[in-house]
């Protein structure tokens, strides 16, 4: 009923040492640069995605522009970066994350128009472009 407690006997609980603390914060310091690099490599390829995707995107847009007026937005040699006139004119909704700067230029006489996603963030300094003539975007830079 009643127990004895004896004053003496010593708590055979096991502490974790300083050396097991270390060894297993090692073991996740390299699994962790084992895992980083390929984490970033598989973020920037789908970043590359989501430029050619959103590539497709203006280049309908271009085309429905070129139905309707019979040119390619902009009919001007200098690039138009702000990303609510593009919307505004190519009656788009892109939305400007800071993943990509955006960029199109056309020709004086609305023959023509180059779209340009240049993205310069992590290292990796490329861009992805597409134009009237072309079937599929194209990157150009440290492409992943």
């Amino acid at each position: 009923m009643f127990k004895k407690i004896n004053m003496f006997h010593k708590d055979k609980r096991r502490a974790v040492t300083l050396i097991e603390l270390v060894v297993v914060v090692i073991i996740v310091g390299i699994l962790a640069s084992i895992a980083l690099p390929t984490y970033v490599r598989s973020r920037e390829r789908t970043m590359d995605k989501q430029a050619q995707a959103i590539l497709s995107l203006i280049r309908s847009a271009e085309r429905a522009y070129r139905l309707e007026t019979g040119l390619y937005y902009p009919q001007s040699t200098t690039a138009v970066t702000a990303i609510d006139t593009i919307n505004t004119n190519l009656r788009l909704d892109l939305v400007s994350d800071n993943s990509w700067t955006y960029s199109i230029t056309g020709a004086t006489t609305g023959a023509s128009f180059t779209a340009r996603l240049t993205r310069n963030r992590g290292g990796y300094n490329r861009y992805w472009e597409i134009t009237n003539t072309a079937v599929s975007a194209s990157c150009t830079g440290t492409c992943p």
